[in-house]
Order: structure tokens, then sequence, then C-alpha cells
């Protein structure tokens, strides 16, 4: 995810993706914010309605097929060496992995 913090304000936005061994994948995600002055505080968050679809792996390049028709293609950067726990980017954006 993504951290700004300045001040009295916060925001971070996130998404997550959880790929399964036979294919299937689930995204979600979210953002937040807090704002804080002397006597008021706000703080809001909405999070994103998961997707679930197919994935495959094509050299660098990571395909998703969403249920819902949409599509998504990355470039995938990862170690193979890491076996599932050290990061991996996609588009140069970096994910951590979540046992």
């Amino acid at each position: 995810g993504t951290l700004a913090v300045g001040g009295g304000q916060a925001v971070a936005a996130w998404t997550n993706y959880l790929f399964h061994p036979d294919g299937t994948v689930q995204r979600d995600g979210g953002v937040g914010s807090s704002s804080t002055d002397t006597d008021v505080s706000v703080t809001a968050g909405s999070t994103q309605a998961g997707r679930r679809g197919r994935y495959k792996v094509d050299g660098l390049v990571l395909a998703i097929d969403y249920d819902n028709g949409a599509r998504e293609r990355r470039i995938i950067i990862a170690d193979p060496k890491d076996q599932g726990r050290g990061t991996m980017w996609l588009d140069g954006e970096g994910y951590v992995y979540k046992k």
C-alpha cells in the first residue's frame, strides 16, 4: 500500500492479490484517511469489493481475466529463489508475500 503523512493528516491506499495454486485469484483493496486539528478529528475509509478471476504467468506477463469480463495485464518480476517468501513487483509497484 501507500501512506502519505503530513501535519495532522494521513492517507493510505492498498491493494491485495491472493493467488491460489489452482490458477484462481482474488483482488481487493481500500483507502483510509485521518485528519486531526485542535478540537476535531475525522477518520474515513472505504474498501473495494473483491474481484475474482483466473490468472496465468507467461514469461514476464501476469494475465488476469476476472469473472466480470475485466482483464488485467501486468509485468511481473520476482525472484524464484524466494519461493513465496520475498517481494514481487507488478509494473514496478512492490508487493510483499503474506502467509
